[in-house]
């Protein structure tokens, strides 16, 4: 689990892969809803949001980085 800084979005991650479940969840905290979720098919070892809240980093064995906003994948290991 990881909250942002500014306290608006809950990460959550799975160790699930094996089910196709979502490795990782955001969650806005004000409404209770589901934001968007990713990587499908990979563990969320860790996970953090960078200072200012706008991007979430998840170690998967690599790091991938996403706008914590929208999802979007920003990097990811090569």
């Amino acid at each position: 689990l990881a909250y942002s800084p500014d306290g608006k979005r809950l990460a959550i991650g799975s160790l699930d892969w094996v089910s196709g479940a979502p490795g990782v969840q955001v969650w806005s905290t004000a409404k209770g809803t589901l934001l968007w979720e990713g990587l499908r098919n990979y563990s969320a070892l860790d996970l953090t949001f960078s200072p200012s809240a706008k991007q979430l980093a998840v170690a998967t064995g690599g790091t991938v980085i996403f706008d914590a906003a929208t999802g979007k994948e920003l990097a990811s290991p090569s």
